[in-house]
């Protein structure tokens, strides 16, 4: 599993979103950085960047891509979980 990333959306248009990667805070973890538990901190990270608007033909949830990372997708208000032990 990846270590989890969180985005803040910062705009949207008819066929695209904005985000901006922001802080997370660990709830728990193992000592090593390796597994345990993040939360989104509302602090900005890196710059904003484009991405189309997508969504599932099955529930219509919207969601956006980023190659290499994987999905964007709403969160859902837990701490994220993430390990990386082989």
């Amino acid at each position: 599993m990846n270590l989890p990333h969180f985005y803040k959306v910062v705009r949207l248009t008819k066929a695209s979103v904005f985000f901006q990667e922001i802080h997370s805070q660990l709830l728990e973890h193992d000592g090593y950085g390796q597994a345990g538990r993040k939360i989104p901190v509302d602090i900005p990270k890196g710059s904003v960047f484009r991405k189309a608007r997508k969504t599932w033909k099955d529930n219509g949830q919207e969601y956006a891509f980023i190659k290499y990372f994987g999905l964007i997708e709403p969160w859902d208000g837990k701490a994220a979980l993430y390990d990386s032990y082989d």
